[in-house]
């Protein structure tokens, strides 16, 4: 009792106790304990036990005035003075023999839970052939204790003792007793015992146990268990065995996965005979268990295909009633994870159980509570995701006369697309959801039985059942992307037509659809139906302003602009450049030429054509075919004074643009034809027109060669010498430096090449802004301003 006492001293500051050097713990077998010297804490001096062993004890973290942390500073105080005086090494045996006889005589609980923790921690370091040897008269004194203790009220013991059998099995497996094997089955039926802190204690042991003998080498304590659980389960019959039921599912709940094949069968078939008694709390429970073993990464092994096909056909029996709201979401988590697992092991078997599990899904939409709605969903989702989506490739085209997976796959889309009747308007949303998974899932390959889903979709976005059509435009943007325009078109026309008296462009929602989701579509197809379509809206328009009907003729020009914004688009990334893009030059060109008004969503559509639809060779030599049809017209537009600067970058930016993609020889040729242009002189050449023929040839030297190069700069030299040095001209000598750096086998060479090309004057700014850039002073530069402007 005083050395109990005397931590609260030290933590007080009555007592000062300096570092104490600990003992090692030596094994009596003659190897030595893996421990290291401990440090100080306010029980070191009086007990000398503050091993590595003991700092999981509670009463070691900090000082407490409980009864039973008291007496566990007794017990670790009193057992290595023990030691001490029956001259012993302070080794792990003799703290394992010592603190069993104290487990084994003393008769309060509360000094038997004190001897008990210690003692479950020093078993885990006792060498197995020594508890081996002792495993009788150990596991006697356990089991005569739980025994004694199993109708009382001190739990703390009796989880202290279990702690202790579990750790002897443990440390001895394989078993090769029967008395280990009935120690192992006493330790079970303490997970039905009535105080929850037992049942944790002994669960938790039991999977300290079967987690250790999870090997080939030994599963007969995963036998023991598995008939154990079988036998408590199959006693169900009311509600007093129903809460013992649970006790067992709860232990069941993390080791179901790991159970041998041989028991797999009729352990399922228990616990569906468990679900049939009607309990809640016990369907949801197996519930949970079913959830752990279709959630596992299970081997064929574990869970064979015939098995977990026959839960899922046994598991339509349990559907729960329309107003049960949680069992019924998690039949539609269990039932995703069945077939997930079934997709995993045999997809050819999935298939055929997929259709009925999305018939019944869908009448769960009708169901009054909201959030089963949105869980039957995202079950729908899931399995598209992970079984449809993975498994395409091998299905080939889809039409409602296949056969096999192509035709269970026809009959999951006409439950979902059964969710466009009027009885499923009220939860419209999750449905469209679904069918955009749907359609990026199949489309590129289902889209003959898709049509008609289209049309009903288009027909009722139109509706008042819809008064937000962000989803139905989702769901058929989503379409676009996969099936394509043209097979939307197909099956839903715009319907525009220039000789309309009634301008009610009931369809014309689809154009900015179309613009934003069109993805990898034809180039092919934009030329023969929306061309043609953008020339009549303006002829049509054209006859309008002339009849002074200024308000159709404006709604017409926004319709046509909506048109030619579709062509940006159908250059990313189209699929028929090659064969194409020749019949949409000729119109692109004649746009350009001839209206400004849409110069930019040409330009744009070039650009995007150049830098994300030309993938190969063929296509970008194909494109850059008609540079010598396309550059001029863009130089031209250049040259014209804009008010607007924004259109000058932009016709700019298509010029570089394309001469990425131009042959060498083609650049050089239009760089010759430009240079020519600076050294015109006339009232007819204004400032303007100079600055942008500099601002063409800075755009084409990184793509000229040496001797062109060479060639311009004499006649940039004799600009300077007409017009003057220029700010334009400057950032020309800074391009042409840049560019010969390509021309020599290494950047010093290839410089020393263009300051030979340069006039001395020129050397004379490089040597001047070395000298700056040094941190020297150079001398003030003298330059002989030519005449004209500066």
């Amino acid at each position: 009792m005083d050395a109990a006492k005397l931590p609260d001293e030290l933590q007080s500051g009555f007592l000062r106790v300096g570092e104490v050097a600990q003992p090692r713990m030596e094994e009596q077998d003659g190897c030595e304990a893996q421990t290291d010297r401990s440090s100080v804490t306010f029980l070191s001096g009086p007990s000398y036990c503050t091993k590595v062993t003991f700092w999981r004890l509670p009463c070691l973290c900090g000082p407490s005035s409980s009864t039973e942390h008291e007496e566990l500073r007794g017990v670790l105080a009193a057992v290595p003075k023990e030691i001490r005086a029956e001259d012993c090494t302070e080794g792990v045996t003799n703290y394992f023999a010592v603190l069993t006889d104290v487990v084994r005589t003393t008769g309060c609980p509360e000094s038997l839970a004190a001897a008990a923790k210690p003692l479950s921690l020093v078993l885990e370091r006792v060498p197995a052939p020594m508890l081996r040897r002792w495993f009788l008269d150990t596991s006697k004194t356990f089991r005569s204790i739980l025994a004694s203790l199993a109708c009382s009220s001190s739990s703390s013991a009796l989880c202290s003792v279990l702690s202790c059998l579990a750790t002897l099995l443990r440390k001895l497996v394989p078993w090769n007793k029967l008395v280990m094997r009935q120690a192992y089955q006493h330790l079970l039926s303490f997970t039905l015992h009535t105080e929850p802190q037992v049942q944790k204690a002994a669960r938790c042991g039991i999977s300290s146990v079967l987690f250790e003998v999870m090997s080939p080498a030994s599963r007969r304590a995963v036998r023991v268990t598995v008939k154990f659980c079988a036998q408590e389960i199959s006693r169900a019959g009311g509600t007093r065995e129903a809460m013992a039921i649970l006790d067992v599912l709860t232990l069941l709940h993390d080791l179901l996965p790991c159970l041998p094949r041989a028991t797999m069968s009729l352990y399922c078939e228990t616990l569906l005979h468990v679900m049939s008694l009607g309990q809640m709390l016990v369907m949801k429970s197996t519930m949970q268990i079913f959830h752990c073993l279709f959630s596992a990464q299970s081997s064929h092994t574990c869970l064979p295909v015939e098995l977990n096909a026959q839960i899922i056909e046994a598991l339509y029996d349990y559907l729960p009633s329309e107003s049960n709201l949680q069992p019924t979401v998690t039949w539609l988590d269990v039932m995703e994870r069945a077939h997930i697992h079934l997709g995993r092991l045999q997809m050819e078997l999935c298939w055929k159980h997929l259709p009925r599990l999305f018939a019944a899904t869908m009448t769960l939409f009708l169901l009054p509570h909201p959030q089963v709605p949105s869980a039957a969903a995202e079950t729908l989702k899931m399995l598209l995701n992970k079984c449809v989506v993975p498994h395409m490739a091998n299905l080939g085209p889809i039409s409602t006369s296949a056969s096999g997976p192509a035709a269970s796959l026809c009959e999951m889309f006409r439950a979902v697309e059964d969710g466009l009747t009027y009885r499923y308007r009220k939860v419209r949303a999750p449905v469209l959801q679904v069918l955009q998974v749907f359609f990026k899932a199949c489309g590129k390959q289902g889209h003959p039985i898709m049509r008609k889903c289209l049309k009903t979709l288009c027909r009722l976005r139109l509706s008042l059942d819809f008064p937000d059509v962000t989803e139905p435009d989702k769901a058929v943007g989503a379409a676009v992307s996969a099936l394509g325009p043209e097979v939307l078109l197909e099956a839903v026309p715009l319907a525009i037509k220039s000789r309309e008296e009634i301008l009610d462009f009931s369809r014309s929602w689809l154009l900015p659809v179309l613009q934003d989701h069109i993805r990898s579509a034809r180039l092919g197809f934009s030329i023969h139906y929306f061309l043609p379509l953008a020339a009549a809206l303006k002829g049509r328009a054209t006859e309008l302003a002339r009849d002074r009907m200024k308000l159709k003729s404006e709604i017409y020009k926004e319709l046509e602009g909506q048109v030619w914004s579709l062509l940006p688009v159908f250059c990313r990334c189209p699929t028929d450049v090659v064969n194409s893009f020749s019949r949409l030059a000729h119109a692109l060109g004649t746009t350009l030429s001839e209206r400004p008004d849409l110069r930019l969503t040409v330009c744009h559509a070039l650009c995007t054509l150049i830098t994300r639809g030309c993938q190969t060779a063929a296509e970008r030599a194909e494109v850059s075919h008609f540079a010598k049809y396309f550059l001029p017209i863009l130089f031209i537009m250049y040259r014209q004074p804009d008010s607007n600067r924004a259109h000058q970058h932009t016709v700019l930016d298509t010029i570089r643009t394309y001469l990425t993609i131009t042959h060498r020889q083609t650049v050089c040729r239009f760089l010759q034809d430009v240079e020519k242009m600076l050294l015109w002189r006339g009232p007819h050449i204004v400032e303007f027109t100079r600055l942008s023929n500099l601002d063409l040839i800075m755009a084409m030297v990184p793509y000229a060669d040496e001797p062109t190069l060479s060639t311009l700069y004499h006649t940039i030299q004799r600009f300077l010498q007409v017009l003057g040095l220029c700010e334009n001209a400057a950032m020309l000598l800074v391009k042409m430096g840049q560019a010969f750096l390509c021309f020599g086998p290494t950047p010093q060479e290839a410089m020393q090449r263009f300051l030979c090309l340069v006039s001395p004057r020129a050397q004379g700014l490089c040597q001047h802004d070395q000298m700056h850039r040094a941190g020297a002073h150079p001398p003030p530069l003298q330059l002989q301003r030519a005449p004209g402007p500066r």
